[in-house]
């Protein structure tokens, strides 16, 4: 590729990752992110030394981010989620989690004969063929497997969990049972520093290897022309570039403001049928945190979820803590944000009485994408692939390509869009 000018538009995990890539096989990279600093929704803010994070993020190992990270030699540090004072809500009362022998006994979650159907439902969640379920939504799944309303509600409250997916109806039970079951056999990782050391760290490499980054630039429209093949770039700015090859890495809405046709109707058709995945965010920077047993609540009377990653990962300063709270959205609803901010502070009220007096700081993100499509059961959960109809026109991001969810898709898509233009340009020189 060392005769290539690639264009990457977008730098969040996925485009950050292909620019790397596409320059360490020889192109010359231009990143393109509208906004004043790259990450996206990996970004992180610094707060009196809180790390806010964009909503609550964790990092699942043994997927491709765990793999694309290695490649890359991007360094991070930081602690597995801890399972010790972990609890559900349920009837208005918190119950320890059932995440191990010990704790299944203990809980008082569960009856005798219900803890007995989580263990099998849970087996079923270990070695159930996910290619058999792409097309089962995780309600069809759960209710299957679970002998108990309990247990099917509790399961899919864990799904919930591991994707962030309010859609049991709707969910296909292989994407999302593939991410459980990384939660299950490998270990869920809060990030020392937030999720801007990944950024930090995918930047330190672009930069090594020459990628030009260039924030602040708003791409309007990307043309292209079969005979001879060209590719224009259009910045808001008026500046246009003619690459040999374009990778589009922004989420499905504004990918298909911007591609040629006929991948902007294909996009936008795909972001009709798949909505992004929403969600309502309340952190909370504390002086102490007023309940240190309980750090992980998991609520099965609505959909809530609390936990406060400071008690693992480097994230507040000695002694203060940073609570991450979640209301997950169903798909196509606008809930109102008062409404949702009263149940996220009502969670809060619960679990760590007290909270209010010990605020220092607030982040309310009311509607924030946790997810750039929602994985439909109806059609296999299928995704664009990262290869376009059009030549010289490829696409990367959480929503594209088979591998993955969240973070892992979005990097998985990056090294495959990566892998893509070494393809192309191969293709270029022997024609």
């Amino acid at each position: 590729m060392s005769d290539s000018h690639i264009v990457v538009v977008g730098a969040g995990l996925a485009g950050l990752t292909c620019a790397v890539l596409a320059a360490r096989q020889g192109a010359r990279v231009t990143l393109l992110e509208r906004a004043e600093k790259p990450g996206g929704r990996a970004g992180s803010r610094n707060v009196d030394g809180f790390l806010f994070n964009r909503g609550a993020h964790a990092l699942y190992q043994g997927g491709a981010s765990d793999r694309v990270l290695r490649r890359l030699g991007v360094a991070w540090s930081g602690a597995a989620a801890p399972l010790h004072a972990s609890y559900v809500e349920s009837g208005g009362a918190l119950h320890r989690t059932p995440v191990s022998a010990s704790s299944m006994f203990q809980t008082t979650l569960l009856t005798a004969s219900e803890k007995l159907d989580l263990a099998a439902a849970m087996g079923a969640a270990a070695l159930t063929p996910l290619e058999g379920l792409a097309s089962v939504s995780t309600a069809q799944w759960t209710d299957r497997v679970a002998a108990t309303p309990k247990v099917s509600s509790l399961l899919r409250t864990l799904l919930r969990l591991a994707t962030y997916a309010h859609a049991p109806n709707e969910q296909s039970a292989g994407a999302a049972l593939g991410q459980l079951r990384q939660a299950m056999f490998k270990q869920v990782m809060y990030l020392d520093g937030g999720w801007q050391t990944l950024v930090d760290g995918l930047l330190e490499q672009a930069w090594a290897v020459g990628v030009e980054v260039r924030n602040g630039s708003l791409v309007s429209l990307i043309q292209t022309r079969a005979h001879p093949r060209t590719t224009e770039v259009f910045l808001a700015s008026g500046e246009a570039l003619r690459p040999d090859a374009v990778v589009v890495a922004v989420p499905p809405a504004a990918a298909g403001k911007i591609l040629p046709q006929p991948v902007a109707d294909e996009v936008r058709a795909h972001l009709h049928r798949h909505p992004p995945v929403m969600a309502a965010c309340l952190d909370v920077a504390l002086s102490a945190l007023p309940n240190p047993e309980v750090l992980n609540v998991l609520s099965l009377d609505a959909p809530l979820y609390l936990s406060v990653h400071s008690a693992v990962a480097r994230l507040a300063p000695d002694g203060a803590a940073l609570v991450q709270c979640i209301r997950y959205v169903e798909p196509g609803t606008r809930p109102d944000p008062e409404a949702l901010r009263a149940e996220v502070e009502g969670l809060l009220d619960r679990a760590q009485p007290g909270w209010r007096e010990a605020c220092l700081h607030q982040q309310w993100l009311p509607r924030i994408q946790a997810a750039s499509c929602l994985d439909r059961s109806e059609d296999g959960a299928a995704r664009p692939a990262v290869r376009t109809c059009v030549d010289g026109v490829f696409l990367a991001g959480d929503w594209v390509g088979p591998e993955g969810v969240l973070a892992d898709a979005a990097f998985a898509s990056g090294e495959a869009a990566a892998q893509a233009l070494a393809v192309d340009a191969q293709r270029r020189r022997a024609a």
